[in-house]
């Protein structure tokens, strides 16, 4: 078995590069209509536990920590040459060499500022939706403060977990990538260039135009650091919050960057 761990920030293009993965590497859907599947799924509570589902389906998002999804599907009698590709939000991924089944980690990422205002908006686009269909989670952030903390905490723990032997992408550097980033992807995908930049763009159109799930936002890079100094004269962000999430983010950004191990927006940045 080997496993594709599409992690990721919350409102950092998680979803994007979830759906990204998913079109560019062979794999084995998680269908409840698989019969093999849900033989292997028999007795095993641990696997229910972790496996999400929605309308009756299974969406590809694992509950926990990517150490613990890792164990736990390692136990599914499949096929040897059986892959999956899952979406998680663990701020402390493991090291992929350290997981019990060959694995990438691929974890997105984004300024926490940008984090903190897509996490507002969310909030509004929540509380449109039915209520029992509203995640708590996300209405908890409804305030800047409540965001950027939220933001900065996810942050902090990635740059603290940081190890050079998983992969590491911010956005937007996956989604309007450069030269340069299409070739990063492409290896460590293991599918040629053209065909990253192929999936990308349509991709990116899929999602605008609602064919393909994405849970986009606006996607507006630098609009948290427009209003951050605002926020944080009139109170509503406390200063030393500001300094942390700018910091960690910051270094976070040296470390991919000196390992080479993902892809930072730099260049790429773009609003």
């Amino acid at each position: 078995m080997r496993i594709f761990f599409c992690n990721g920030q919350p409102k950092s293009g998680s979803t994007f590069c979830f759906q990204l993965v998913k079109q560019l590497v062979p794999h084995r859907e998680l269908r409840a209509d698989d019969a093999e599947l849900r033989e292997a799924l028999v007795g095993n509570d641990a696997a229910k536990r972790i496996l999400y589902m929605q309308d009756g389906d299974y969406t590809g998002y694992v509950r926990g920590s990517i150490g613990n999804a890792a164990t736990v599907l390692a136990t599914l009698p499949l096929p040897a040459d059986t892959q999956f590709v899952v979406k998680t939000h663990d701020a402390f991924p493991a090291a992929a060499p350290l997981l019990p089944v060959p694995a990438v980690v691929l974890t997105t990422f984004r300024d926490p500022f940008d984090v903190m205002a897509a996490l507002r908006d969310q909030v509004d686009r929540e509380l449109a939706s039915p209520a029992g269909r509203r995640r708590q989670g996300f209405l908890t952030n409804d305030t800047y403060e409540k965001a950027l903390t939220t933001a900065a905490e996810f942050v902090a723990r990635l740059h603290g977990s940081f190890s050079p032997s998983n992969w590491y992408c911010e956005y937007p550097a996956f989604i309007r990538p450069s030269s340069e980033n299409l070739a990063r992807l492409s290896v460590v995908l293991g599918v040629d260039e053209a065909r990253v930049s192929v999936a990308v763009g349509r991709l990116d159109r899929q999602i605008r135009a609602g064919e393909v799930y994405g849970e986009f936002n606006r996607g507006e890079v630098g609009r948290g650091r427009r209003i951050i100094n605002e926020l944080v004269r009139t109170g509503q962000v406390p200063l030393a919050l500001a300094n942390d999430a700018d910091r960690h983010y910051r270094e976070l950004v040296g470390l991919i960057a000196r390992h080479q191990s993902g892809i930072v927006a730099g260049n790429d940045r773009s609003g």
